[in-house]
């Protein structure tokens, strides 16, 4: 899959103002602006374990800069929206990449002290 990189940032052109062939690009589901939630996500993983069935479907994902953990689904009417799941420090303290077990248990690798979280009932 091509996602468009480097001439596309998300569903826009890049850089911005510039006009670019977006034939043959998979162009994501959901995105937001840069600088009013974060500056630069990390791809995630749709939950697919058995320890949270509430989450059952729901594609987690990080931002360097909020340093939040995210989680995205589609609301009634087909429309994907994103909250905060886990709200992290901001820049290099946060969240910054996830991981998946065998089971489809998902784990998220805190940046600023290396530490490996599961994925619980407890998180959102």
């Amino acid at each position: 899959m091509n996602f468009g990189w480097n001439r596309m940032d998300g569903s826009h052109c890049f850089p911005e103002g510039r006009t670019c062939d977006r034939s043959g690009l998979t162009l994501p589901i959901a995105e937001y602006p840069n600088g009013s939630q974060g500056c630069s996500v990390t791809g995630g993983y749709v939950y697919r374990g058995r320890a949270i069935p509430a989450a059952a479907g729901i594609y987690y994902f990080t931002d360097y800069c909020s340093g939040a953990l995210w989680a995205a689904q589609r609301d009634a009417g087909g429309v994907w929206r994103h909250t905060v799941a886990l709200p992290g420090p901001g820049g290099n303290s946060g969240y910054g990449s996830l991981g998946e077990d065998e089971s489809g248990e998902l784990y998220v690798l805190g940046l600023g002290n290396g530490a490996v979280y599961r994925l619980s009932a407890a998180s959102p």
